[in-house]
């Protein structure tokens, strides 16, 4: 896959994704810009001591995504949400169920105890 298709692969994601309201559940998603790759950024995240970003980048030839969970710029693994590694996903709609997974985790992660 060039870099020209790769980028309208996420592009559609990156636009199915918008129309979704992922966003309503407390994060925003960030663009491409030159590489081929969008951000989901959790607005609680700060608060969070694992994570705060996901980065979601094409693979293949319309083969699917993979999501690497990040604190800040760095990348972290994270074994019980089932992050020991990158994870990969087929579809759009699987990669919004990931993001409503992971607000959620955030979520309960952050209410008092």
């Amino acid at each position: 896959m060039n870099m020209s298709t790769n980028k309208q692969y996420i592009n559609q994601l990156y636009d199915s994704l918008k129309k979704s309201g992922v966003e309503k559940l407390g994060g925003r998603l960030d663009p491409s810009k030159g590489m081929p790759s969008i951000r989901y950024v959790f607005n609680n995240g700060n608060t969070n001591e694992t994570f705060n970003t996901l980065s979601i980048i094409p693979i293949g030839n319309d083969e699917g995504y993979e999501i690497l969970l990040k604190k800040d710029d760095d990348y972290v693994f994270v074994s019980e949400l089932g992050y020991d590694d990158v994870c990969y996903f087929e579809t759009a709609e699987e990669v919004e169920n990931e993001i409503i997974r992971l607000s959620n985790a955030l979520n309960k992660e952050n209410q008092p105890h």
